[in-house]
């Protein structure tokens, strides 16, 4: 990432809004009270320029007492110029027993190392692990940072079982916990909020970009969803889809192997990539390439390198995606062209779960979540009556669909989604449906901008651009007004070659 602008003297005040179900409330009085205690200290601590071993002690110590009043510090540590926090949210609306909160990590750089600048990150899967990795880079790049657990641990979806609660902390209110925390201890901390605050994840991260935009428009200036699973009941539908397509009914055999993902890959990428230049053997416009699978029909049974009928059938369903039977509504677009293969797994990795083959990826979604029945049977699914009825029960608990986003973009709130186009796990059709809609239904101003990423996979890797970065222009966009444009992705990641990649504008047509 391109080095960031350091703070600048400028004071942007935080974003009122309406209140919230899950409001973190801060005692006023009490911080009050504290600030008055603890202004000598923080003015000497600022003055610094190199804080001593034991200035930072002192400073990280002073954190215990400022904690929102359903916040509870279960532990501070002394990092290397830094203090990391850990806080004990319990939304007053929704908790229920002593084992209902939401684990808030926050990150302080010392005093004279902070930019002014806050920036919190998103989950992935349902796992309560935190992005480590760039939660440090950008805590070395003078940033306070933040994550959360989610409200559980572990990626079991049985972490909902006995405190059901759960389930709204990891789907909707998780990161506005962490959002209130962090900037409490932010303006107390330092003696002054922080002048831009960022929220950035990738897959359930970008869920939860697209949850807090939606529901909590005050909570951030500039968000960055990469590859989001926001449509979550829906996207559990399509790996239940794959699962029906890949595998026979009867005698639970696969049926779809990664030899014929591969095959149908190489078929593919022969009728929709670029035939030269550094794109070359990539699919840059999947919207448009409209395969011709019947190339691929095995004329005889003695034949090879073909596909058998019955196959091809199952494929083109993996292409259409699931459809409602009784109102024709599309309930999941399918996965593109060229995402068949991504990584040498491609649509195989959630066609069934990895630790038990004979159950859809995900199959507690419904089993725990949706029907709360331990003997369901992934055969039987109606996909007409079963997923209503699992979308009345969980949609305004998970879903972050909304497509008015107004209230974001009128506080001048800045959003950017990306999306790889050979992702296997969330379809890139999704995200340019949600973008579609949400620019029409938003109007003016709309601040929101689409990148579609040639060959990256789930929110990285693919054999042509396995990384994009899009965080620089969305921090250039909300601090300094420039609207972002072409953004030079590197090739394959590490090459010194790049490809220009400007937003998606057709969609909007």
């Amino acid at each position: 990432m391109d080095k960031q602008g350091t703070a600048t003297a400028k004071y942007i005040p935080r974003r009122s809004g309406n209140a919230e179900q899950a409001e973190c409330t801060v005692s006023r009085v009490f911080l009050s009270r504290l600030l008055l205690s603890q202004i000598a200290a923080v003015t000497f601590l600022l003055g610094s320029h190199a804080l001593a071993a034991d200035d930072l002690t002192g400073f990280c110590n002073a954190i215990k007492q400022v904690l929102p009043e359903d916040g509870v510090a279960s532990r501070i540590e002394t990092e290397a110029q830094h203090c990391r926090v850990t806080t004990q949210v319990r939304p007053a609306t929704l908790s229920r027993s002593a084992d209902s909160f939401i684990e808030v990590y926050t990150w302080l750089p010392a005093p004279d190392k902070w930019n002014g600048r806050f920036i919190a990150f998103g989950n992935g899967g349902y796992s309560d692990s935190i992005a480590q990795s760039a939660m440090t880079t950008f805590l070395n790049k003078g940033f306070a940072v933040g994550a959360t657990n989610t409200g559980h641990r572990g990626d079991d979806l049985s972490f909902a079982s006995d405190v059901p609660e759960r389930i709204d902390y990891w789907g909707r209110y998780a990161v506005h916990a962490l959002s209130k925390t962090g900037k409490t201890l932010i303006e107390h901390a330092y003696g002054d909020a922080p002048q831009f605050s960022y929220f950035s994840g990738c897959s359930t991260g970008g869920h939860q970009a697209l949850a807090s935009v939606q529901y909590f428009p005050q909570d951030f200036d500039g968000v960055l969803a990469g590859a989001p699973g926001n449509n979550r009941v829906a996207l559990n539908a399509v790996f239940l889809w794959l699962f029906q397509q890949f595998h026979d009914k009867q005698t639970g055999e696969t049926v779809i192997t990664k030899p014929d993902l591969a095959l149908l890959s190489r078929t593919v990428a022969r009728q929709c990539s670029e035939e030269s230049g550094p794109a070359k053997g990539v699919i840059l416009r999947t919207e448009s390439c409209k395969p011709d699978l019947t190339v691929l029909h095995c004329q005889k049974d003695s034949d090879t390198q073909c596909l058998s009928a019955d196959k091809l059938s199952r494929i083109q369903k993996i292409y259409q995606g699931p459809v409602d039977p009784v109102t024709g509504e599309q309930i999941y677009p399918g996965f593109p062209p060229g995402s068949e293969y991504t990584g040498g797994t491609g649509w195989a990795a959630y066609m069934a779960d990895p630790k038990n083959p004979s159950q859809p990826a995900r199959a507690d979604f419904w089993r725990l979540w949706a029907f709360d029945q331990a003997a369901w049977d992934p055969w039987t699914f109606d996909w007409h009556t079963d997923y209503q009825r699992a979308s009345n029960t969980l949609s305004p608990r998970i879903d972050a669909t909304e497509t008015d986003l107004s209230a974001f973009m009128q506080q001048g709130g800045k959003l950017i989604i990306y999306h790889g186009l050979a992702d296997p796990v969330v379809s890139s059709a999704d995200t340019a449906r949600y973008f579609r809609d949400a620019a029409a239904n938003t109007g003016a101003p709309f601040n929101a901008r689409y990148y579609e990423v040639p060959g990256m996979s789930h929110c990285a890797g693919g054999a042509f651009i396995s990384e994009f970065d899009a965080f620089p222009a969305l921090q250039q966009w909300v601090e300094h007004g420039t609207e972002p444009g072409v953004i030079d992705a590197p090739v394959n990641g590490k090459s010194k070659e790049t490809f220009q990649l400007a937003p998606a504008k057709t969609i909007l047509k």
